[in-house]
């Protein structure tokens, strides 16, 4: 401790500062184009060549290479691991803030139910398990549901969405 003056003490050890930093989203796979893109209840209809009808679409397909890794978007918790004849291969993880993650047609699914998973963390690989887009090819079947209404996950995959969380450092 140094002293000013000869008699008043100064502390100058490093005190604890909390700062806020942004944590962004970033995109599942390393992907080569989109294929369906998102539709909702007030956007037109995409065709789907599969089903050989026009529907809405509640995610995004990202055109990928078979066996593409699929990781986290941010951190979270598993709360679902699943398989259906129009989904395939789906993990279903809780990225809090009410913000849940569809990510489907996958192969090599490497996460369990329950399971508390980090941003960038491998959770299975790009396949063709999705029936009914299985004329789409390889590719990731992605959707965000946000307090429970699907919305579209291009903002996320492209890391326009953050959460701020507070960190501790020492200055």
């Amino acid at each position: 401790n140094a002293q000013i003056g000869g008699d008043t003490p100064v502390d100058d050890t490093p005190k604890p500062v909390i700062v806020k930093e942004k944590i962004y989203f970033s995109a599942p796979v390393a992907y080569q184009s989109v294929g369906m893109q998102y539709t909702s209840d007030e956007v037109l209809f995409v065709f789907n060549p599969t089903l050989n009808q026009w529907a809405t679409h509640n995610g995004v397909d990202l055109i990928a290479a078979e066996n593409t890794p699929v990781t986290a978007m941010y951190d979270g918790t598993v709360v679902e691991v699943g398989e259906s004849y129009g989904m395939g291969h789906y993990i279903k993880v809780d990225h809090g803030e009410n913000v849940i993650a569809t990510y489907a047609s996958l192969a090599d699914v490497q996460v369990v139910a329950g399971q508390v998973v980090s941003k960038g963390e491998k959770l299975g690989a790009v396949s063709t398990t999705a029936s009914y887009e299985f004329a789409d090819g390889a590719h990731l079947h992605l959707e965000i549901t946000q307090n429970g209404e699907h919305v579209d996950p291009m903002a996320y995959v492209n890391g326009e969405i953050y959460r701020e969380v507070e960190k501790v450092v020492t200055e």
